[in-house]
Parts: structure tokens; C-alpha cells; sequence
């Protein structure tokens, strides 16, 4: 087993959105997210960049939730792993950090009247949101961003959520 994960653009994606996701203690690897199109795009990468079987990913929705899922404990490992180490991986403003950022926002994120906002960051989260340049203001359990063009154009070509031009 590899002892690091493979990184790409595309895994950084699936990072992002497999970190802000709610994951059951098994072995599997879960992405859930209000768009359709976010959870497709994971069951893609997963099949293209990690060799996941399509019949082995299970999508699911319910209530407007749309949810992916796959069994693979060493992948599992490798995300996890990949993560404790995410402040120093993402920490510059490149292709590797927006599609990762892009992942959770597609995961935790969204668009209300107050603006641009991703829910249930951790410390981690703001410190490699910093890092890249994005600042946020705290309101009970959302971070809303305070630069939101800089935000929707460090991300908008990689997310699935966030309206084109």
C-alpha cells in the first residue's frame, strides 16, 4: 500500500469534499452535497483517477441531499492520513488548493442573502482558507466570506455549486 496519497488536482477536489462530508466509522469513503452534479463529479474521479469499479459506488438522495459512497479502508487510510497533513498541503493559492476549496464548498457550502458561506469549518479550515487568501466572518456555525469575487473566481471553474458567468 502506498503510504501517501497520490495527489492531483482532481483527488484535492474529491479531499475537499469527502473532508466536509459526514463519514460513517467504516471503511468506506462517503461524499454528500445539496448538487447533484458535485457527486457525480466524485463518483467520476473516483473511477477514473482511483480505479473505483462504477457498480462499487453507491449513489444515493434523499430530502434533496445527494450522497456517494464507496468501501476501501486503505483509500479511507490514505484520505485521512492526507488530511492531518491539509494546512501544508494547500497552502498556496494554486489549482491543487482551489479544487480542494471548490470541494468544500460543493460539500458545505452555499449562497444566501448575507453572501458566500461554507458551514462546520474546523480551525484548520480558516487557517488553509487564510493561506490562500480567502477571509471569512463567523456567524453561529457558517463562515461567510468576506472577499466573495475573489472566492467565486479562486474556485468557480472547479466548483459544481457556484453559479458560471
Amino acid at each position: 500500500m502506498a503510504k501517501k496519497l497520490k495527489l492531483t488536482e482532481q483527488t484535492s477536489y474529491m479531499l475537499g469534499i469527502y473532508a466536509h462530508s459526514p463519514q460513517e466509522p467504516s471503511a468506506s469513503v462517503a461524499a454528500s452535497s445539496e448538487s447533484e452534479t458535485a457527486i457525480e463529479k466524485f463518483a467520476s474521479i473516483a473511477y477514473k483517477e482511483l480505479g473505483i469499479e462504477p457498480n462499487k459506488i453507491l449513489i444515493s438522495e434523499e430530502k434533496g441531499v445527494y450522497r456517494a459512497m464507496f468501501y476501501n479502508s486503505k483509500l479511507k487510510k490514505l484520505f485521512d492520513k492526507a488530511l492531518q497533513r491539509k494546512t501544508r498541503v494547500f497552502k498556496y493559492a494554486n489549482a491543487y488548493s482551489a479544487q480542494y476549496v471548490a470541494g468544500m464548498f460543493d460539500a458545505a457550502g452555499g449562497i444566501n442573502t448575507k453572501g458566500i458561506f461554507l458551514s462546520g469549518i474546523d480551525d484548520a479550515d480558516s487557517l488553509l482558507l487564510q493561506n490562500v487568501g480567502v477571509h471569512e466572518d463567523v456567524q453561529g456555525s457558517k463562515h461567510y466570506v468576506r472577499n466573495q469575487s475573489a472566492f467565486a473566481s479562486f474556485i468557480r471553474q472547479y466548483s459544481t455549486k457556484l453559479p458560471r458567468k
